[in-house]
């Protein structure tokens, strides 16, 4: 079934709907219920008692909110349903990195366990203060995959209303959150990274990506044409060095659909 990896042991050889075990429920995850999104979302704070390394594949139908000071660390494969997303609270950090099997390297992959899109990272911060990781959220990859998001990364707060009243910015206010990109694939997402306005004085933004892939390979979810891969709104400076921005779909695709490498503003 969708999200299930071939060598990937299920709860029950008797239950055809029965599907892998899930380490952060301790439950079988039942196919029947795996593209159902709960409102209640898992925290990764101080109550949060269980490993905060990743290594085994997880199947999520839930939001992930990563409290600030606390690091949740990913290394193999995390399915979701749905509209969920990881949120990076200030001062919280997500690592993907990979892990060892049969004397190969894996990387760490953020992916859909079904065929619509999940909802990505919504990287949190204070959009009026200094960007650290004490202020801000932070993501870093290390050979990593996200894949399938309505968008990969997102710097922004959002449902947060700007002081003294107003509206919103793209349903949320921007945030000055970090993304430590290296060796990191974004595929077939509606769009990749997305960074909303943020200046500090004259500092150069501490986000980073080197060696990165941003790629379009086949149609996407929900039939919806792809946006673009790196989108910028307002930033000092911005390191992106030695990646690549394609769309390698085949078939008969018009232009217009194929969406945009890089879209850089002010």
């Amino acid at each position: 079934p969708p999200g299930v990896i071939g060598d990937e042991e299920d709860c029950n050889d008797n239950d055809p709907n029965a599907g892998p075990y899930n380490f952060a429920t301790f439950e079988c995850t039942n196919i029947a219920d795996s593209c159902l999104t709960s409102e209640d979302p898992l925290i990764i704070d101080e109550n949060y008692l269980e490993s905060r390394v990743w290594s085994k594949d997880m199947h999520i139908r839930r939001d992930i909110i990563i409290a600030g000071g606390n690091t949740l660390e990913v290394k193999g494969n995390v399915f979701f349903s749905p509209g969920a997303k990881i949120v990076v609270q200030p001062g919280g950090k997500l690592i993907l990195s990979y892990h060892f099997k049969n004397n190969q390297i894996y990387p760490a992959r953020l992916t859909s366990s079904c065929n619509n899109f999940w909802g990505g990272i919504e990287l949190q911060g204070d959009p009026r203060a200094l960007q650290n990781e004490f202020n801000q959220g932070t993501v870093e990859i290390d050979f990593g995959i996200i894949e399938h998001a309505r968008c990969a990364v997102k710097t922004i707060n959002y449902g947060a209303v700007p002081e003294g009243g107003g509206v919103p910015f793209e349903e949320g206010t921007p945030s000055g959150g970090i993304i430590r990109a290296e060796a990191a694939v974004f595929r077939n997402n509606l769009s990749g990274v997305e960074f909303l306005p943020f200046r500090f004085g004259s500092d150069v933004n501490l986000s980073y990506f080197k060696g990165c892939t941003f790629e379009t390979t086949d149609a996407l979810f929900e039939q919806i044409a792809p946006k673009q891969h790196l989108k910028v709104f307002g930033l000092n400076e911005l390191s992106v060095k030695g990646c690549t921005f394609r769309n390698i779909r085949e078939g008969n695709v018009l232009p217009e659909e194929r969406g945009n490498g890089i879209y850089f503003y002010h």
